[in-house]
């Protein structure tokens, strides 16, 4: 097999290898420990947004538990490819017992 074939080759295998990255590319490993989560006024709350729900790149529903009460943050598609790409994100709670929080989030 000539040089240039098999140059061709690898080049090929290189491209599928990183075409096959359901998670939106080489932003995604950014968050390959999680995510930090900060609430404004927090009295007792913590979040769990999962590394692999960045890399899917899919938003959704988290609840923000603690405290004797929950509220509940929704993420876009939009802030999961901010995430993968290295930028914070800033968005707002539900409101419960008349108050919400500002929560921030970021990939460790």
């Amino acid at each position: 097999m000539s040089k240039w074939i098999r140059f061709s080759l690898a080049l090929t295998v290189a491209a599928l290898a990183v075409g096959c990255d359901k998670g939106g590319g080489a932003g995604a490993g950014k968050c390959g420990s999680g995510t930090a989560v900060e609430l404004s006024g927090n009295h007792g709350h913590a979040v769990d947004i999962p590394a692999d729900a960045v890399k899917r790149g899919m938003g959704g529903g988290y609840a923000v538990k603690g405290g004797d009460h929950e509220h509940a943050v929704v993420l876009k598609d939009d802030d999961m490819k901010k995430l993968q790409a290295g930028e914070k994100v800033t968005t707002r709670t539900s409101s419960v017992n008349s108050h919400l929080h500002e929560v921030t989030i970021t990939c460790k």
